[in-house]
């Protein structure tokens, strides 16, 4: 079975734990669009999902801002 690595499936709360962010710089890095998401915005009610690549992507963004 192939998985699409950009197909949305990580809500914050798994995006969270998995790369160790805090919620406060989560929400700052997608208000300025520092990461492009796989879904930006999802929608009235909806919540917002993120893709492996996403998270993928904020582990290493973490990890750069730890380094400075």
């Amino acid at each position: 079975m192939n998985v699409d690595p950009l197909a949305p499936r990580y809500t914050q709360p798994d995006v969270l734990r998995i790369t160790g962010l805090k919620p406060t710089v989560l929400q700052t890095w997608i208000n300025r669009r520092a990461i492009e998401l796989a879904e930006q915005n999802p929608g009235t009610g909806r919540k917002r999902l993120y893709s492996e690549n996403d998270v993928v992507k904020l582990a290493i963004m973490r990890r750069l801002s730890d380094l400075s």
